[in-house]
């Protein structure tokens, strides 16, 4: 069975989230996570992000949205809501 993680929040300023993203990715390799999709939004919400991951284990999934070392990116990054984690299957 796959699993997939998601993630959606909005950022302050989608370039400079981006730099913050790309250094993280190790962290994001540890948990087993593999990005899918990196999505912006239109002209017309450009500060929202949905990312979809493909993930080796979902329970390694949801320790990293735990995380100190994500909530300290997101914090350094420039998210700016509560992000919304979706854990889903195939």
């Amino acid at each position: 069975m796959a699993h997939f993680f998601m993630i959606r929040h909005k950022v302050k300023n989608f370039a400079e989230w981006t730099v913050f993203y790309k250094e993280h990715e190790p962290k994001r390799l540890e948990a087993g996570l593999r990005e899918l999709y990196l999505l912006q939004g239109t002209s017309e919400s450009p500060q929202e992000v949905v990312i979809l991951f493909a993930a080796e284990d979902l329970q390694k999934a949801k320790e990293f949205t735990e995380s100190k070392s994500l909530q300290d990116s997101m914090k350094k990054s420039g998210v700016l809501d509560t992000p919304h984690f979706y854990f889903l299957k195939k």
